[in-house]
């Protein structure tokens, strides 16, 4: 994962930042520094998968949680490779689902 201190991102030029987002095909017109500032590798992306699912008459809620690879925060599998001299799947390892959350309950819906 791309690591930068908030001290690092607030030391980079309006041109650096211009040029990385730019990189990322992620610039927007009319957009300040300061609002490219706060968007440039800080945000990031989570999927949520659910089910509803009734096994052997009882109901189960089923949530997976996993981030998605995004280039602005995470590193390329070249770049990686570069770093570290190890091949990687970098943006499998980063969408491998992390919190499973499985929760069982009756499969009728009155109250007790």
């Amino acid at each position: 994962m791309r690591a930068h201190s908030k001290d690092s991102l607030e030391q980079m030029s309006g041109q650096q930042i211009v040029h990385r987002l730019t990189t990322l095909n992620e610039v927007v017109d009319g957009e300040s520094v300061n609002e490219m500032r706060k968007r440039l590798e800080t945000t990031r992306h989570l999927m949520i998968w659910h089910d509803l699912s009734t096994v052997a008459n009882h109901s189960h809620l089923v949530f997976i949680v996993t981030c998605l690879y995004d280039p602005a925060c995470f590193y390329a599998n070249s770049d990686y490779e570069h770093l570290t001299e190890r091949n990687l799947n970098i943006q499998a390892n980063v969408e491998s689902p992390s919190v499973y959350i499985v929760a069982k309950s009756s499969s009728s819906d009155k109250s007790n």
